[in-house]
């Protein structure tokens, strides 16, 4: 691999990472800020049903792109990359429910697959979860780790702790209890902020493994 692909590889990862950072700024500026919709959605995918609608699907369709066109180090990454890849657009494709319909910042549509958009929400989510807590975390057998590398291990599964703990938030909050986003003050939005969480997390992840934090000298 010469040069400049290795640094092509460098800037996929980075850029990776940045749409997972914006996405949820985008939504709320498209789909708040710049409409007559005051209220955020309960969920980043509940946006699919507002003004933001292409914002949602555009960033989730490019991140899809990037992960499948993603080359790691071995198969094993590239098979991870391709299935995150195609969970991410799967998430655009397959809606989520509408909720009770109600909602007056919501779009009227009657496509929604929320058993398909779940599973592939999940999907997406653990990927990147592996992602960060095994893949880049690897070193070689051969050649010891450097002090760079060693810090940029710590930032990978300090990530990937936080996106674990955002999704075990979100599932006892919507599955057993709904005490901790009501200790929040975070009823209506608990599942969008643990999201954002994630997302955040997993930018941050993607970006140092980009390696605009942390380079090796």
């Amino acid at each position: 691999m010469n040069q400049s692909q290795i640094i092509s590889f460098f800037r996929v990862r980075a850029f990776i990472g940045v749409l997972g950072i914006v996405l949820p700024i985008i939504l709320l500026i498209s789909g708040n800020l710049l409409s007559d919709c005051s209220k955020v959605q309960e969920s980043l995918s509940a946006y699919y049903f507002t003004n933001a609608r292409d914002y949602f699907v555009g960033i989730l369709f490019i991140t899809g792109t990037l992960l499948l066109t993603y080359k790691g180090y071995n198969k094993v990454d590239n098979i991870l990359a391709n299935i995150a890849g195609l969970s991410a657009i799967g998430i655009a494709v397959f809606p989520t429910t509408m909720g009770n319909g109600q909602d007056p910042c919501s779009h009227s549509s009657a496509y929604h697959m929320p058993t398909l958009h779940y599973i592939s929400a999940g999907v997406f989510f653990i990927s990147l979860i592996i992602f960060s807590m095994f893949i880049f975390t690897k070193t070689s057998d051969t050649v010891p780790p450097t002090p760079q590398k060693i810090l940029r291990n710590k930032v990978y599964r300090t990530c990937g702790w936080i996106m674990i703990i955002s999704l075990v938030l979100i599932a006892i909050n919507k599955f057993i209890t709904k005490d901790i986003s009501r200790f929040f003050g975070l009823e209506e939005i608990f599942t969008f902020v643990m999201e954002w969480i994630f997302l955040a997390a997993f930018g941050i992840s993607w970006i140092t493994k980009g390696e605009v934090f942390l380079k090796d000298n």
